[in-house]
C-alpha cells in the first residue's frame, strides 16, 4: 500500500487570534460540497493553548485550500467538558442530517486533562450548532476513564463507531501522568443514543505501546480497512523512536479487526522536514482524485498538516 507524499498542505494562520499555533487532527468532510472541493476542519490553539476547530474549502486535486479558515466551533460553557478546548473528529452524513463529532477538553487536578466526544449539527448555511451541553461518551462504570478521537461507519443497518478509550493512567519517567489508550467500538440506530460494551476493536502491544488514536475507516465491497496512530508508552513527545507513527488494520465485517501495520508505507521524512520526527491523526478519504490521507506530523501538528495520496486500488 503506497502512499505519495504531497507535503504540507495547511499552516496555521497567526494573523488569526485562534490561530497561534497547530493545524491538528485534519477531518475531511467525504460529501463534495462541489466538484473536486470538499470542507476540511481542524482545530489550532490561542495563545492560551486552548483548541478551536476551523474549517476551510480544500481542493482535492490541486491539493490546496481555496478559502481562508474560518472559526465554526470553539469553546463550550464553563465546567462542561469542553470549557477548554475543542478538536474535530469525524463528519457524518446520516438520514437527511450532517454531523461533526468532536472531542471536547477538561482540565484536571490529579491528571492533567479528561476528554469527551461531543456532537453538533453541521446547518445549512455551514454554521455548527452544538446539539447537547454534554457529551456523548461520558465515563461509565466500566469504562472509567475518558474517550477521545472517534470515526462513525454505517455499516448494514447500524452505526459503528471507532473511538478513543482511555484505559488508565500512569507515572511516566518525567513524572508527568501519562494516559493509555486502545480503540473500542460502539453501536447506534440514531447517532446520538450509543451501545458500549468495552469491545475492543485495535489493543495495545502491551509490552511496548502506551496509545492508539484516530481510527478512520473506508468500505470496500469485501473488507473494511482502518487507519489509526499508535505510539510509545512514554517520552513519545521527545523520543523519536517512541513518537507516533501511522498503522493499518483489515476487517471482513467492520468488528473484528486484524491489525497489518507491515503494510502501512508512509515513513517518516528527511531530516529537518515537518514530519520528520512524528507521523499522527491520519484523516482517510475517498475523493473523486483517489484516496487521500491528510495527516499531522512533529509535535502533533504544530506546523500544520499535510497530505498523501494513495498509489493504485485498495
Amino acid at each position: 500500500m503506497l502512499w505519495s507524499k504531497r507535503g504540507l498542505v495547511v499552516q496555521p494562520d497567526q494573523s488569526k487570534w485562534w490561530q497561534q499555533s497547530h493545524a491538528q487532527c485534519p477531518v475531511m468532510d467525504p460529501v463534495p460540497a462541489a466538484e473536486g472541493l470538499h470542507f476540511v476542519y481542524f482545530s489550532s490553539r490561542d495563545q492560551a493553548g486552548r483548541s478551536h476547530i476551523s474549517r476551510l474549502l480544500f481542493d482535492v486535486k490541486a491539493l490546496q485550500p481555496v478559502t481562508e479558515a474560518e472559526l465554526v466551533l470553539t469553546l463550550g460553557k464553563t465546567g462542561c467538558f469542553d470549557d477548554s478546548g475543542v478538536m474535530p473528529a469525524c463528519v457524518l452524513h446520516f438520514k437527511g442530517c450532517c454531523y461533526l463529532f468532536y472531542i471536547g477538553w477538561m482540565q484536571r487536578v490529579s491528571v492533567p486533562y479528561q476528554n469527551a466526544i461531543g456532537l453538533a449539527q453541521i446547518l445549512a448555511d455551514g454554521s455548527l450548532k452544538r446539539l447537547y451541553e454534554g457529551p456523548l461518551f461520558p465515563p461509565l462504570k466500566n469504562e472509567p476513564y475518558f474517550t477521545g478521537t472517534v470515526h462513525v461507519q454505517q455499516i448494514k443497518d447500524q452505526l459503528i463507531a471507532y473511538y478513543l478509550s482511555c484505559t488508565g493512567w500512569t507515572e511516566g519517567e518525567n513524572g508527568r501522568m501519562e494516559p493509555e489508550y486502545n480503540i473500542k467500538i460502539a453501536s447506534s440506530q440514531d447517532a446520538v443514543n450509543w451501545q458500549r460494551d468495552a469491545q475492543v476493536a485495535i489493543e495495545l502491544n502491551a509490552a511496548t505501546e502506551g496509545g492508539l488514536a484516530s481510527a478512520t475507516v473506508l468500505s470496500r465491497q469485501n473488507h473494511y480497512l482502518m487507519w489509526y496512530c499508535y505510539r510509545g508508552k512514554s517520552q513519545y513527545r521527545e523520543n523519536i523512536h517512541e513518537s507516533y507513527r501511522i498503522g493499518l488494520a483489515s476487517s471482513a465485517d467492520g468488528l473484528n479487526w486484524q491489525r497489518q501495520d507491515q503494510l502501512q508505507s508512509l515513513t517518516l521524512g528527511e531530516q529537518g522536514q515537518w514530519d520528520s520526527q512524528m507521523l499522527a491523526y491520519p484523516n482517510v478519504t475517498q475523493t473523486s482524485e483517489g484516496v487521500i490521507m491528510l495527516y499531522n506530523g512533529n509535535h502533533f501538528g504544530k506546523h500544520g498538516f499535510g497530505a498523501a495520496v494513495l498509489q493504485g486500488e485498495i
